[in-house]
């Protein structure tokens, strides 16, 4: 907990100015009002009244810091937005958008790729010998790069489609 109130209070310090005695304050009085009630929590004999104040506290915590996070707050520096992160922000997310195909692989220029829960999927029916998962897998990895690695990885296994 002392590592998110050190690492929160410097970015609540670069929050907009017209929020520094609004949403950052009450942030940080959240942030410490959780810390004591941990404390409190691990010295009483009693907990029940604590942990639900704990957990209320934890829940109001996570729903600031969640406004902060939709109103673009943590982009904020020295009181004012840094453009160059938000353009490299948004030059990074067109790049995956763009390569981005939700049939099943991700598209480059001339490369594609399977995902990754595609490959988790692989070995797992590969370990358990289900062929007709293979079947599928392989067959929509057919003109992709991972297509080789498939074939390679089934060589090695002996199995054979």
């Amino acid at each position: 907990m002392t590592d998110l109130i050190k690492l929160a209070n410097v970015n609540l310090n670069h929050f907009p100015r017209h929020e520094k005695y609004g949403l950052s304050q009450q942030i940080r009085n959240t942030m410490y009002d959780v810390y004591n009630l941990i404390i409190e929590g691990e010295k009483r004999y009693h907990k029940k009244t604590s942990l639900t104040e704990l957990d209320v506290k934890h829940q109001q915590l996570r729903m600031m810091l969640k406004l902060a996070y939709e109103l673009d707050y943590f982009k904020y520096h020295n009181g004012k937005t840094d453009r160059s992160q938000t353009e490299t922000d948004r030059r990074y997310l067109k790049k995956l958008k763009r390569g981005a195909n939700f049939v099943g692989y991700r598209t480059w220029k001339s490369v594609r790729f399977i995902r990754k829960r595609s490959l988790y999927n692989f070995s797992k029916a590969l370990k358990a010998m289900e062929i007709n998962s293979l079947i599928s897998i392989v067959g929509n990895a057919k003109r992709t790069a991972t297509y080789a690695y498939f074939m390679l990885k089934l060589k090695t296994k002996g199995v054979q489609l």
